[in-house]
């Protein structure tokens, strides 16, 4: 592949990969896309799998005419030497599969050093995974254990760990997964336009742990809620000092499920 069509690719899926400030639609396989990295995964999977239909078709209506066309006729059979070798057929069943091969690693690369690239202002957000629960630990101090929150249209680097097993960190609608390995920093990034309502708790994206981790790893999910700016940054600060604006006869009453949640996790 001369460096010219390289330069080509490379262009035309970096363009793919920076485009999605709107949703792509849900269909049959996945659900809404709500991340900036979504429409140059899912264009990567809609060509995967457009390939394997073609060549499962092409494959089975040669196997239907093959069956067909040399079916026995009559009780009397007949061997005859068929070809042993045909240097056009080897070429081109060996040539056409290695450029799409080629094609698909050179696409999953472009995608790969994307995703493990996080932007230099890249909004960080601590992840601790443990039996069997999520804690999100803010730069401000802020905790949340119940949900993911972010900002809208800033690039979001989680950096996760874990205290017992091996989990994953999967967010279907925003195409990110990634392994939480005990003993080792594990890290993601991914950016979303897609604002969800922060006075409507129906309005979120689920957050999955999908790596079985013990009996109620089924259990192991939260919800992910993209705010705008100013609500996020209100948001995080109310969650900084939630234990300030308590009134101290009602600590035990309203802050002690808090913390006893977080201890129970």
């Amino acid at each position: 592949m001369t460096p010219s069509l390289c330069g080509m690719f490379e262009g035309a899926f970096l363009l793919l990969a920076e485009t999605g400030s709107e949703p792509t639609p849900a269909n049959f396989w996945m659900p809404e896309g709500a991340s900036k990295q979504a429409p140059f995964i899912d264009l990567s999977f809609y060509i995967i799998n457009w390939i394997n239909y073609f060549f499962f078709g092409l494959v089975t209506l040669v196997l239907v005419w093959f069956a067909f066309r040399y079916r026995q006729r009559s009780k009397h059979v007949e061997f005859s030497e068929g070809p042993v070798h045909n240097t056009t057929l080897e070429v081109t069943w060996t040539v056409i599969p290695t450029l799409i091969l080629i094609g698909i690693f050179f696409m999953g690369f472009i995608g790969y050093l994307d995703l493990r690239t996080p932007p230099k202002d890249a909004f960080q957000i601590n992840v601790t995974a443990q039996q069997w629960a999520w804690e999100f630990e803010y730069p401000n101090g802020a905790k949340s254990t119940s949900e993911l929150v972010v900002p809208a249209g800033r690039p979001v680097q989680l950096v996760l760990r874990s205290k017992d097993v091996l989990h994953s960190l999967y967010i279907p609608d925003f195409r990110v997964k990634q392994d939480v390995v005990p003993g080792r920093y594990t890290y993601l990034w991914f950016e979303s336009d897609v604002q969800t309502d922060p006075d409507d708790e129906s309005d979120f994206f689920w957050l999955f742990c999908t790596e079985y981790c013990g009996d109620s790893h089924w259990n192991m999910n939260v919800h992910v809620r993209v705010f705008p700016e100013e609500d996020f940054e209100e948001w995080t600060k109310e969650q900084a000092r939630w234990l300030d604006v308590i009134p101290e006869q009602d600590l035990y009453f309203m802050a002690g499920p808090k913390i006893y949640k977080r201890c129970v996790t």
